[in-house]
């Protein structure tokens, strides 16, 4: 399975709290996050090479100090004989749930349309008909009216009081719905501005996965992570340094106001 995620959850209890952490030096500790890190970023997701070498550069080491401490550190992995590879199955786990989230919420969102545009087909179908009516009677059409109940606009198709929409607007809409699941103008509005003020669309999806994992499941829990991120960035290139938080890569963005994806 390919990765199309850039961030995994990471719980600092149950990481300290793994028996097989817990048995790690703090040289073992560090090596082994370093492996998690690309194991996250490999394919398939959550696995590595069977490849001592390649295994003590990702972990920052000698090849003879990795060989020393290779045994430990593997521990916290299961090796694969099929494939050849070490596999982490927490990370394989979180990539899995991962994936069936997106799926989730690309239903959700092909279903909202498909009743969208069933909603907008009645309407102007009713309009039709009250048109023919009042073309009939010459006189108090409006009174006579056919009856005409349409489905309730979606989160992601509702009007906004903020203008023209963001590209990226649809897509976040449909994630705080499948995450979050509450819906009202103030939150399409806030999406909205946001997005069109340059906040990237993964930061956005970033706080609002948080945010669906804590009981602080709003609007202001969701804002907060963003200005967070909004006043480490601009920290960052007061700064004058290349990047995010050690050395993190930047990612344009929107317009390019908040470059920096890592807090």
């Amino acid at each position: 399975m390919a990765n199309s995620s850039p961030a995994f959850q990471f719980y600092p209890a149950d990481f300290v709290g793994d028996p097989n952490v817990m048995a790690m030096s703090t040289t073992e500790a560090g090596a082994y996050i370093f492996l998690i890190c690309a194991a996250w970023e490999e394919k398939p997701t959550g696995t590595l090479p069977d490849d001592d070498s390649r295994l003590a550069r990702i972990a920052r080491l000698r090849l003879s100090d990795w060989k020393r401490i290779k045994a430990n550190v593997m521990a916290a992995f299961v090796y694969d004989d099929e494939l050849k590879r070490w596999k982490q199955k927490r990370l394989i786990r979180e990539a899995a749930h991962q994936e069936a989230r997106r799926d989730q919420a690309k239903n959700a969102s092909a279903k909202r349309w498909e009743s969208g545009s069933n909603a907008d087909g009645k309407r102007k179908q009713c309009g039709r008909k009250a048109e023919a009516m009042r073309t009939e009677s010459g006189s108090n059409a409006g009174a006579m009216l056919p009856e005409c109940t349409t489905a309730t606009p979606s989160l992601s198709t509702a009007a906004t009081t903020t203008g023209e929409l963001h590209p990226d607007f649809k897509a976040a809409c449909d994630l705080w719905q499948a995450e979050i699941g509450l819906t009202s103008p103030l939150i399409t509005d806030w999406i909205n501005q946001e997005l069109k003020a340059g906040v990237p669309l993964e930061w956005i999806n970033h706080a609002v996965s948080e945010a669906a994992l804590h009981e602080g499941r709003n609007l202001a829990y969701v804002k907060s992570i963003i200005e967070r991120r909004k006043k480490g960035g601009k920290h960052k290139d007061a700064k004058g340094k290349k990047g995010g938080h050690h050395g993190a890569k930047t990612k344009p963005s929107g317009n390019g106001k908040y470059k920096h994806l890592e807090e």
